[in-house]
């Protein structure tokens, strides 16, 4: 395209970033054209951009994109949230919800799973129950199977197993693989085998 004197726009540099995420090479290429360019960082550029980073493990590069954005809607807060709950940036990914709540942007079920993911990661329980409270009082979201598999994970982490075991019991749906597993393999950190046992 280049060579035959063809300016790629914003468009084409979103496509080129999401086939990039596994040669951050190239990403970082389009990035730096778009800013040489002067092409416009909308929040589908931003977006991109970001999940890039995230997915590259360039956290700072992606908060870097994040706060050069000035148009964000709830997909770009959602992959930053993302990103700061996978790099165990959990305070940082609350503050962040906050601001994002405070500013009226839309928030779903993606937003909720990250902001829940981010206290499991930072050891914030209380918090992230509070969370999976809110979701349907406040948010008028239904947990789905990954909300409930969130809070089992961050419940047996912290060592409140029989929570775990309650929260299970009485899900609305049914628990899959990943959750039974989620509690086991704490079973076995906590030296609870015998309740790990009575799951299988």
């Amino acid at each position: 395209m280049l060579s035959l004197a063809f300016r790629p726009n914003e468009i084409t540099l979103v496509a080129v970033t999401r086939l990039a995420r596994r040669a951050l090479g190239h990403g970082v290429w389009a990035h730096a054209y778009l800013l040489k360019r002067q092409l416009t960082v909308n929040c589908i550029v931003a977006t991109t951009l970001v999940e890039m980073y995230v997915g590259s493990g360039r956290l700072d590069l992606a908060k870097q994109v994040f706060a050069a954005s000035s148009d964000r809607d709830m997909r770009c807060y959602n992959a930053m949230l993302h990103g700061l709950a996978i790099h165990d940036h959990g305070r940082v990914a609350l503050a962040l919800f906050d601001r994002m709540h405070g500013t009226g942007v839309r928030v779903d079920g993606v937003t909720l799973l990250s902001v829940m993911c981010a206290c499991a990661h930072a050891g914030l329980v209380d918090g992230g129950l509070e969370y999976f409270d809110r979701m349907e009082i406040e948010f008028g979201i239904k947990p789905g199977i990954e909300h409930y598999g969130c809070v089992v994970d961050m419940l047996s982490r912290a060592g409140r197993l029989d929570n775990a075991k309650k929260l299970i019991h009485e899900m609305p749906i049914a628990p899959n693989v990943v959750i039974f597993r989620s509690l086991i393999r704490a079973c076995g950190i906590h030296g609870k085998l015998e309740l790990g046992e009575r799951m299988v």
